[in-house]
């Protein structure tokens, strides 16, 4: 994403994330659901917990098979769920969906 113009700042999983959030606040967060140490589905718990991070929008990218209960866990909690694929037409999809993301963040500000 750097190299199309994104600022990027990685978390190697959940919990450096929440720690990351608590100092800089994103405008979009893309998270992969099998992370170590706590995975997407406990950081998005602990990210809509807290009434100051709930409209950060998140994007989930995955190779996980999601059941329907995953699905119905990530209902409402994500903007959109990508399946790992190609990589020039997940970048497509993500960057798509990240300046969406960013639009409505910024005219919410104004």
């Amino acid at each position: 994403l750097e190299p199309i113009g994104w600022k990027v700042t990685e978390a190697e999983n959940g919990q450096v994330a929440v720690g990351s959030l608590i100092t800089a606040r994103p405008d979009v967060i893309i998270l992969d659901l099998l992370m170590p140490t706590m995975d997407g589905f406990e950081f998005l718990d602990e990210l809509r917990g807290r009434p100051d991070w709930q409209d950060i929008p998140v994007v989930v990218i995955t190779a996980k098979d999601l059941t329907n209960e995953d699905r119905n866990r990530l209902n409402g909690g994500v903007e959109r769920i990508i399946q790992k694929s190609d990589r020039d037409e997940m970048l497509r999809q993500l960057s798509r969906e990240i300046s969406k993301c960013v639009k409505r963040q910024t005219a919410r500000r104004a």
